[in-house]
């Protein structure tokens, strides 16, 4: 009987060529973004019935509502914190941040979408964010099975699913920015992208 490492091995080649028969590594990027999107979006099954920030803390939410309203200024989270319940100080510590988060909140003000808006944006950021990955790693790694697989590799990983898992942080358009800055080659976006992530992101980094 082989060892066990020459099974593994044997049934990864197997498998990697079934995948290769598809013919998917050589379809149009949309085309196998949708792929990896419904792969990531399987795996992570996000609650889309609870599509809003802080649904189970309706104080919460009114506070990131009043933010997307008011994103130049920042939360009075005292005020909010009043119908707050005794185990959620890290909550009101996370809405203490956001007061300085303003990049999501001022851009959904002004396009005047909302945060349903933003959130529908992050979702289709999203699915850009793993046809990128591929994108990248073909210009790597000059193959389209590899340039699959890597997609793959992200849209079982916690980086590829949590912007369609995340309803709270937006953390979603962060990873969009830094994988852009990874594929854009004309130096002022490179120079831009950096300085973007940061301020989209919800926590420092």
């Amino acid at each position: 009987m082989a060892p066990i490492w020459r099974q593994a091995i044997a049934a990864c080649d197997s498998v990697i060529g079934r995948l290769d028969k598809t013919g998917l590594a050589h379809q149009r990027p949309f085309v196998i973004g949708l792929t990896l999107a419904a792969v990531a979006i399987f795996i992570a099954a996000p609650d889309y019935r609870r599509f809003q920030p802080y649904a189970g803390a309706p104080w919460a939410a009114a506070a990131i509502e009043w933010k997307f309203s008011h994103p130049l200024q920042p939360i009075p989270v005292e005020e909010f914190a009043k119908d707050a319940q005794p185990g959620d100080s890290g909550v009101i510590e996370h809405l203490e941040k956001r007061s300085y988060r303003i990049a999501v909140p001022f851009i959904s003000n002004a396009l005047h979408i909302g945060i349903t808006g933003a959130l529908i944006g992050q979702q289709f950021a999203s699915y850009l964010f793993l046809i990128f990955a591929v994108l990248v790693a073909r210009r790597v790694i000059p193959d389209a099975l590899c340039g699959l697989l890597v997609g793959l590799l992200f849209a079982t990983s916690f980086i590829g699913q949590w912007g369609f898992n995340d309803f709270v942080y937006f953390d979603g358009l962060a990873y969009l920015a830094i994988m852009l800055m990874l594929w854009a080659k004309p130096p002022i976006i490179v120079s831009l992208l950096p300085s973007s992530a940061p301020s989209l992101m919800n926590e420092s980094r």
